[in-house]
């Protein structure tokens, strides 16, 4: 049996978007996701609807197109050469995988050229770089550090 105390700790924040309407909508639930990098997944809830309609179907499964690199360094997103080829010239989204924000190093790269960092305590001071504390009820906060990729 687990101790109740293991129970008594806040959830982590998250952005919940309450849309009723016609596809037309979906534009509306486009501009939420977009505006949170750090999105891994979108939930959709069609109460009461024995078959998804073919317009959202097409809505959610187009443009989907995603590749997971591994092994790559947060420096070599801000290399001049990434930059150039990524960032000025096309449209990238960046997100670490397999690891949670509130805990580990995490980054985001967002298609306007924004790489954020959130890093453990330790993390932060090895690199020297300056950043916000995320608040936070854990011992060691997280630091949040904001860079632009673009001019």
């Amino acid at each position: 049996m687990l101790a109740p105390e293991v129970w008594a700790f806040d959830p982590p924040a998250s952005c919940l978007k309450v849309v009723q309407g016609t596809l037309e909508s979906y534009k509306e639930v486009e501009n939420v996701v977009k505006s949170h990098p750090a999105n891994h997944f979108v939930s959709v809830v069609l109460p009461d609807t024995p078959q998804v309609p073919q317009g959202i179907l097409e809505a959610l499964s187009s443009d989907n197109e995603y590749y997971k690199v591994s092994e790559i360094r947060a420096h070599e997103l801000v290399e001049k050469e990434f930059i150039d080829a990524f960032v000025k010239r096309g449209q990238i989204t960046a997100l670490s995988i397999n690891s949670q924000v509130d805990l580990n190093n995490c980054l985001s790269l967002t298609p306007d050229g924004h790489l954020f960092l959130s890093l453990t305590k330790e993390s932060y001071q090895v690199l020297g770089l300056e950043g916000k504390a995320i608040v936070s009820k854990a011992k060691d906060h997280q630091r949040y550090i904001h860079i632009t990729a673009t001019p």
